[in-house]
């Protein structure tokens, strides 16, 4: 037994209709750039890597001092080599006497102490 349901003339072209308007309004609707938001920074850029091009950006080339990023970039160095098992959060480390010295957040780590990766990783966020 064959089944056939067949729409109204009227339904088909509405339907058609919507599917013509959704495919001339979205990529006009995507198309648009929207309003970077007011950021609390002194400077900031957002890049898109895969199409190279800078999508919001404020006094990029103003020197700032690069503490915070320093820390981002180390984070992501030691949770890789945690991924890849390279070093694990037991696994203990010196601080040498001329981090020691550097000027900066500091978490008061004597240099003859061994220190776990865990609490490298805590004093890092913390500070």
């Amino acid at each position: 037994m064959q089944c056939s349901l067949k729409a109204p003339a009227g339904l088909r072209f509405l339907a058609a209709s919507f599917v013509l308007l959704v495919s001339v309004a979205l990529p006009t609707a995507h198309a648009q750039a929207p309003q970077v938001p007011e950021i609390a920074a002194r400077s900031y850029l957002l890049l898109d890597v895969t199409a190279n091009q800078i999508l919001a950006a404020k006094d990029i080339d103003t020197p700032i001092e690069p503490a915070s990023l320093t820390k981002l970039m180390t984070e992501y160095l030691v949770f890789d080599a945690l991924k890849s098992k390279k070093i694990t959060l037991t696994q203990t480390f010196g601080v040498s006497p001329r981090a020691w010295k550097m000027p900066g957040s500091r978490m008061f780590i004597d240099p003859k102490m061994q220190v776990p990766v865990e609490d490298l990783i805590k004093g890092m966020i913390v500070q």
